[in-house]
């Protein structure tokens, strides 16, 4: 399942499972009750779930946790998405930017792109950075704001396009 799937179903939980699955999900831990309040009233005043959810995925404290080693243990499949996420960003660059369009964007990368991130990468700009614009892009909020439905049914369509190319 890709990692936006995960993703998408978080945001369509109510309002305080959607919060305490993002720090389980995400953080890797348990909300804290400051955290968890401020979060609520975020949310309650109008900020979408998209950009809370793109607001995990890129704080200092998620990044830090992604550009961990995964566990040496070859055993563990944990479908946890900060476990997807570690092993996406200790992957090669040309495997990481095409995971990140296959797993984050539920699509092939376009050659144009792809090129480009990789030469970003190869003069040294950070994984992390990559990252940060594929979730905060437009094409990624469209996917996590889908119903389930219209996001289930774009997701096939892009698996079967991809198998006739």
């Amino acid at each position: 399942m890709s990692i936006t799937r995960k993703l998408h179903k978080i945001v369509c939980l109510d309002e305080q499972p959607f919060l305490a699955e993002l720090y389980r999900s995400l953080l890797n831990r348990e909300p804290d009750e400051p955290g968890l309040a401020n979060h609520t009233r975020a949310l309650r005043q109008g900020i979408s779930k998209h950009q809370l959810l793109a607001s995990f995925l890129i704080s200092d404290e998620a990044l830090s946790l992604y550009e961990q080693p995964p566990p040496a243990n070859k055993d563990d499949h944990s479908a946890m998405v900060y476990r997807e996420l570690q092993r996406l960003f200790n992957r090669r660059a040309d495997s990481f930017v095409s995971h990140l369009y296959r797993d984050v964007l539920c699509r092939e990368p376009d050659r144009d792109s792809y090129s480009g991130y990789l030469e970003s990468l190869a003069k040294g700009r950070r994984k992390s950075s990559v990252f940060k614009r594929f979730v905060t892009s437009a094409e990624f909020e469209s996917l996590i704001r889908m119903d389930k439905y219209t996001f289930t049914r774009h997701v096939l369509d892009q698996l079967i396009q991809s198998f006739y190319k």
